[in-house]
């Protein structure tokens, strides 16, 4: 947890430097474009830019203390795990839950790979909300998306960002991927759902005051 939330500190330091940058260009670019400045919009843009510093700086921290990655990894360290759905096997063999024993179902809250599963699914969750609602994507474009965005985290992880490491510091796991995937494609259902029900909820207002109207 310690390490989460060094994470997040780190991110939120490293968007307030962005955003100190940036601010003025943008404000001015979206008074030029609008004629006024849009705050809703803004907000939805910083928060969008929070949001992905904070996954990047969880997917690539804690950063090993040298540069020389393999001198500090045992010989013939496996760095990629490309068997899917390795998370259901090592779930079921690590767990204490009794399946015939309802009482104990519980258990799987606090076992770390149903935290694992939950956290992997939960990182892009926000972006597929994002994508569905700011962006107005298709599933297609958001489903493509989503799992590229997860892919490029499992690169940057095999690649030891890109040389910076001489050898990879976290696997390469096809689960993770899976699992991102899923979740993004969660919260894009889930905002997508929650739009239907408002927008019916309010037509069926707008009804109702029509009606009472030509009473």
């Amino acid at each position: 947890m310690e390490t989460y939330l060094l994470s997040i500190k780190t991110a939120f330091i490293i968007f307030l430097i962005v955003v100190s940058i940036v601010s003025i260009p943008f404000l001015l670019w979206q008074y030029k474009k609008y004629g006024y400045i849009h705050y809703f919009h803004t907000f939805i843009v910083y928060s969008l830019l929070l949001y992905g510093i904070s996954v990047y700086c969880l997917v690539i921290f804690p950063l090993p203390t040298t540069f020389n990655t393999c001198s500090i990894q045992k010989l013939g360290m496996q760095h990629y795990s490309l068997v899917p759905f390795t998370f259901v096997t090592d779930f079921l063999r690590e767990t204490n839950v009794i399946w015939n024993s309802p009482m104990t179902y519980t258990r799987m809250f606090k076992e770390r790979g149903f935290i694992q599963v939950v956290c992997n699914m939960m990182l892009l969750f926000p972006l597929g909300i994002y994508l569905r609602y700011y962006f107005c994507y298709k599933i297609l474009q958001t489903l493509l998306i989503i799992s590229s965005v997860s892919l490029f985290f499992e690169i940057t992880q095999l690649t030891g960002i890109y040389g910076l490491y001489n050898c990879p510091y976290r696997l390469f796991d096809i689960d993770d991927i899976i699992l991102n995937t899923s979740g993004g494609i969660m919260g894009f259902y889930a905002f997508s759902i929650i739009s239907w029900f408002s927008y019916n909820k309010k037509t069926t207002y707008n009804n109702k005051e029509l009606s009472i109207q030509k009473l």
